[in-house]
């Protein structure tokens, strides 16, 4: 089957995967806006809960695909559905409320260029080529955590300004879920036998700046707190590298002898290692140790060019 066909197939018999008390269910397949405007067909089954989880099908292609067999890949999407209304998930209309939630809400970063039509719809702060974004985290139980991202229409439903749930999201990101600082290198001699890697060596120091769950942890970069706690831990200039959503890497600026062939190394990384769906930007930012801000590289560099040009 083609995917708008398999598409079909699965809309038009899962209910057969269903217990009994779902024959009346409602049935659709959906487009889904995610970040950096991917977009995902979700399929959407509403029964007696309030509340419906997407279930997006290109997972599940793939193991049509890959030979699974179509009865399989029925039983394994009807699994998925069921799942999510385990009680240690929890996640229903009655307890979608701020005051429940409000020590779960946090802050995410996207590019915002990328996602121009999705930042039309949710409350969000533009941060040069970024927009942070505001999620609530939730518990999936024994398959970990997740997020709902936040809408301009939960804030209606809350009876909330903007102000107030950003102020409530930066201080769960300090006291809540802060960040972590972790030695790129102890991480990377901690899984593998490096007497093995001929090319490893620890020649720069690398850290990675996320959270404990290395989670939506790239929006730390923008947090003055946090990025005034690392550099004093550097005490110098930084190199910030932002590929990812969830994380993002640090170098000193002053170990780093050729810029071009980090530009590269990067670059290399950001198109073939992060999962489109969280790519953030392969593009590096420095952190002035001094003046305590953050600016793109190569503006910088630019900068300088400029007032040597004119020296």
């Amino acid at each position: 089957m083609q995917f708008d066909e398999f598409k079909k197939y699965v809309a038009e018999n899962i209910k057969t995967y269903l217990p009994q008390e779902y024959e009346n269910a409602s049935v659709s397949v959906r487009q889904a806006t995610k970040n950096n405007n991917i977009s995902l067909s979700a399929l959407c089954i509403v029964g007696e809960h309030k509340t419906a989880p997407n279930i997006y099908l290109e997972q599940f292609y793939v193991h049509y695909l890959f030979g699974m067999p179509m009865e399989d890949v029925m039983e394994c999407i009807a699994d998925v559905y069921l799942n999510s209304f385990r009680p240690d998930i929890n996640i229903t209309a009655e307890n979608f409320t701020y005051e429940k939630l409000k020590d779960s809400i946090g802050v995410s970063v996207c590019n915002a260029a990328k996602n121009q039509k999705m930042l039309q719809d949710v409350p969000h702060e533009i941060k040069g080529d970024f927009a942070l974004t505001y999620h609530v985290k939730v518990s999936l139980g024994e398959d970990g955590e997740g997020v709902i991202q936040i809408h301009n229409s939960h804030l209606e439903m809350w009876g909330i300004d903007e102000n107030t749930l950003r102020e409530t999201a930066w201080h769960n990101m300090e006291h809540h879920f802060p960040y972590q600082l972790s030695d790129v290198h102890d991480m990377i001699e901690a899984e593998f036998d490096v007497s093995k890697l001929p090319w490893y060596r620890r020649n720069t120091t690398m850290y990675l700046l996320s959270n404990s769950d290395r989670f939506h942890g790239t929006a730390y970069m923008f947090s003055d707190r946090a990025m005034s706690e690392v550099a004093e831990k550097f005490g110098t200039d930084m190199l910030v590298t932002p590929l990812s959503v969830h994380e993002c890497v640090l170098l000193r600026r002053d170990e780093i002898q050729d810029m071009d062939e980090l530009k590269e190394m990067v670059e290399f990384f950001y198109k073939r290692r992060i999962n489109p769906e969280y790519a953030l930007t392969s593009d590096i930012y420095l952190f002035d140790y001094q003046e305590q801000t953050l600016s793109k590289l190569d503006d910088v560099q630019e900068q300088d060019m400029g007032m040597t040009q004119q020296m």
